[in-house]
Order: structure tokens, then sequence, then C-alpha cells
């Protein structure tokens, strides 16, 4: 089940860019053309973030555990990131 408006509100004051590289700790690196792609456990969260080359944030996907991350992961095509 999706995480509360009002607990994503909250979730993103936490996740600016910044707040990713020096807290977040990287799961799994991925890179697709000039997109960068990371997933992050921040706290009690799962983060999928995405932002270009120059740093700016694309989206932000919050997972509140690993049974609603798990079925998002399998349905991911890994074979674009080669």
């Amino acid at each position: 089940m999706p995480i509360s408006l009002s607990e994503f509100v909250q979730l993103s004051k936490r996740l600016q860019c910044a707040v990713l590289y020096q807290a977040g700790i990287p799961l799994m690196p991925r890179m697709r053309g000039k997109e960068y792609l990371m997933l992050y456990s921040l706290g009690n969260f799962y983060v999928e973030a995405s932002w270009w080359k120059e740093h700016e944030l694309k989206y932000i996907y919050a997972f509140k555990s690993t049974s609603e991350l798990a079925p998002y992961l399998d349905s991911i095509n890994w074979h674009e990131f080669v």
C-alpha cells in the first residue's frame, strides 16, 4: 500500500539529493543513458531516486517495507541496465 500523503510530505523534506548522498545507504546503483537510478535504505524507508547527470532530481519512490519493495524489484527490466 502506498505511503500516505502526510508521510510522503514528511519524507520528501528529508530527501534532497544532498541527504541521499550523505545519509542514504546505496543498495543498487544503476545508470540508464543520462539518468542515474539509486535504491537507498534511509531509516525505515526504502527509497528509489532518479536524477539526471546534472543532479536534477527527477523522481522519488518510497517503500515502507521489504514486502512492498519486492514486487517492485521483480517488475524491473534488468536487461535495460547493462
